[in-house]
């Protein structure tokens, strides 16, 4: 995949937040397809592909130099979303063979584990995701060590 220097994102609520990939991928195709501008859709699933660690997107990219936080059970899936809804309006085979690699693995490391317990459960074949003092959902609040909405099955 070519390296782009000015990889390209979505900024969630310039100047408070800066770029999140569960809100980058929710808003990916109505700030990119269905403005017609597939080519900058193209830039942010490459740029994003380059961070998926141990099958996971990034929930943040914090200020220059510090590493992506991966504190996320969603941003992936949605990633999948966006790729499926770039697909859908471009046809576009050469990105998919680019991306390929990376979506299997990110369903290899689905189904064997990755960060924070999050796993394909073989009983029911849903997500399975949490411990205990990390905000993974989209209500990710955290004050010091409170998670603002704990999973249904942390109990404080």
């Amino acid at each position: 995949m070519p390296e782009d220097p000015y990889g390209k994102t979505i900024i969630a609520g310039y100047h408070w937040f800066s770029d999140w990939g569960r809100d980058t991928m929710i808003s990916l195709s109505g700030l990119t397809i269905s403005t017609g501008r597939p080519e900058l859709a193209r830039s942010i699933l490459r740029t994003f592909a380059r961070y998926v660690d141990q099958g996971m997107l990034p929930n943040r990219f914090p200020d220059a130099g510090e590493q992506p936080e991966y504190n996320t059970v969603d941003a992936t899936l949605w990633y999948f979303e966006a790729v499926r809804a770039y697909y859908s309006a471009t046809d576009d085979d050469t990105l998919l063979g680019e991306l390929f690699p990376i979506l299997a693995d990110i369903i290899d490391w689905h189904c064997r584990g990755t960060r924070y317990n999050i796993h394909l459960d073989a009983a029911d074949g849903l997500l399975y995701a949490g411990v205990a003092g990390v905000q993974l959902t989209w209500m990710d609040a955290k004050v010091d060590d409170w998670v603002v909405t704990p999973p249904n099955w942390q109990t404080d």
